[in-house]
């Protein structure tokens, strides 16, 4: 199939979609945002970056799995997901309670910790009833969808085991067409060799989300840097999202020198590029690139109109700074309660008494502690 048979079938496929009531994506969670990337697609390749506790982990479980995994339950008509999630920072079990945590507050409002639902102290002891909430049918099913769509994937550390992991994957799952391609080694002869022209999933339902947490964790390979790791790592990405249409979704941390007196003293308070760690080429590669900040990190009283004093930790600043889909640079203040990793889109600053109701969110928060 020609390239542009390729690109008219796409097309029509589309439309199609929507003229059957079928999806060509997953709605985007923030309202504000969906001017700019109104849905989640197919193969496209996120990359999420922040500095070390600043909730790129947090942004990017609430996105693309626990808003995915609601989605997916509410209209299994639509959308089957399957994450494979490298989750080489924290354990499976944390995450699945993370789950459970958003799960409890975004159905009752009931805040529990991770911590708080393991019975720390007496102190904090889980409650009869929460606990039979948590077992009841209701909560079990959409715990059991958790762990029948997401696949933890930790033991495979490297750019060669990923790679196996992920092409196996689509490979089980799906069929290839191949191509002749064309080579020359280092003497100027050319060679012919196979490549993929094409993919066809059996399920065309399904959607492959591929999460890396975090990219710095990955372990080099003889004749690797973990620089050089990276670099393989988002070039792979390239091939998931162009030939088998997964969505790659690599967080990786931003270096040290952002937030240091110098940069501080310039204003630089948000992540970009400049500061990426270790591997600075993952943004030529990805589709949208995304930063996620704490601003009352930076020992400053206010930023972007709001009083960091009142908002405090609860506030982070999410920015689409690379989207090669449609407009960039576009900015989203956030309430943020990490204890049930919870996000939502906060007034504008001037709307003080719309802030008021987050304020006294905050205090009761505080108070309890």
């Amino acid at each position: 199939m020609s390239l542009l048979d390729k690109v008219y079938k796409e097309l029509e496929e589309n439309k199609r979609n929507i003229e059957e009531g079928k999806i060509n994506g997953i709605p985007f969670p923030f309202e504000p945002l969906q001017d700019c990337i109104p849905i989640i697609q197919k193969g496209q390749y996120h990359l999420i970056t922040a500095k070390t506790k600043h909730s790129k982990s947090q942004i990017a479980n609430y996105i693309f799995v626990f808003h995915v995994l609601f989605y997916a339950y509410k209209h299994p008509e639509h959308i089957i997901p399957k994450i494979l999630y490298f989750n080489w920072e924290e354990g499976e079990e944390e995450i699945l309670e993370r789950f459970m945590s958003f799960c409890l507050y975004i159905k009752t409002k009931k805040r529990y910790s991770p911590v708080e639902l393991n019975s720390p102290d007496k102190k904090r002891l889980l409650d009869n009833e929460t606990l039979e909430l948590l077992k009841s049918k209701e909560y079990k099913d959409m715990f059991q969808f958790f762990v029948d769509h997401v696949e933890f994937c930790a033991d495979y550390k490297t750019t060669v085991a990923t790679d196996i992991k992920i092409k196996s994957y689509f490979k089980e799952h799906g069929t290839a067409t191949y191509k002749d391609a064309f080579y020359k080694d280092e003497f100027g002869a050319t060679h012919t060799t196979k490549s993929i022209d094409s993919y066809t999933p059996n399920n065309d339902k399904e959607w492959v989300f591929i999460i890396f947490d975090h990219v710095s964790l990955l372990q080099p390979i003889q004749n690797q840097t973990l620089l050089t790791a990276i670099g393989t790592l988002s070039k792979n990405c390239v091939t998931y999202k162009n030939i088998y249409k997964g969505i790659p979704v690599v967080i990786q941390q931003q270096s040290k020198e952002l937030g240091s007196l110098e940069s501080s003293k310039q204003g630089r308070v948000r992540p970009d590029d400049t500061f990426l760690s270790d591997c600075k080429s993952t943004v030529n590669e990805c589709t949208h690139f995304w930063g996620i900040c704490d601003p009352v990190a930076f020992n400053i009283p206010e930023y972007l109109g709001f009083n960091l004093q009142k908002l405090g930790h609860n506030l982070r600043i999410l920015e689409l700074i690379v989207n090669r889909k449609g407009a960039a640079n576009k900015l989203l203040a956030l309430y943020f309660d990490g204890a049930v990793n919870y996000f939502t889109e906060l007034p504008k600053p001037e709307d003080t008494q719309a802030l008021e109701v987050f304020y006294k969110q905050i205090e009761k928060i505080n108070n309890k502690k």
